[in-house]
């Protein structure tokens, strides 16, 4: 019986581990500075693909030149980020002021229509009745058109 509850009773699955490329300890070939260098703004603001980003990272590891010049790019990123007035303006602002500046300078228009509600209502209704006039307007000028019975009645009368 115990066998037929082994037999039956569903495996567990465990979640499968992301299969990541081998990095080698050493560089499959020797990296030059002069072709790390124009990598390196790249490495520290994280736009490099991964296999570029490793290949930087072991150079940086066993390089001191470029190890001190890419301690000199953070800084320079870090002073810049430091001064930027767009950053700090956007510290001062609470996060409702910020969502709405942020939807003005995106989408002007919808935040016109969102900020004068009403009027957009008022003009969206004025469009649909006027639409809905032109409409039967036209449409009682083509229908064949019939005296009334009491006009007809008023004509033969001496």
């Amino acid at each position: 019986m115990n066998a037929r509850k082994d037999f039956t009773r569903k495996k567990s699955r465990k979640p499968v581990a992301k299969i990541r490329h081998h990095v080698p300890a050493q560089p499959v070939f020797p990296v030059k500075c002069d072709d790390i260098r124009p990598l390196l703004f790249d490495y520290m603001t994280h736009e490099l693909g991964e296999a570029q980003s490793v290949l930087v990272g072991e150079h940086l590891r066993r390089c001191e030149i470029c190890r001190t010049e890419a301690a000199e790019i953070q800084n320079t990123i870090a002073t810049l980020q430091a001064h930027d007035p767009a950053r700090r303006a956007a510290q001062h602002l609470s996060a409702g002021r910020h969502r709405r500046l942020m939807r003005a300078v995106m989408h002007p228009v919808a935040d016109w229509m969102l900020e004068h509600h009403w009027l957009t209502a008022l003009l969206t209704a004025l469009l649909i009745l006027g639409s809905i006039l032109l409409f039967l307007t036209f449409w009682n000028l083509n229908q064949p058109t019939e005296t009334p019975i009491w006009i007809r009645v008023w004509q033969k009368t001496p």
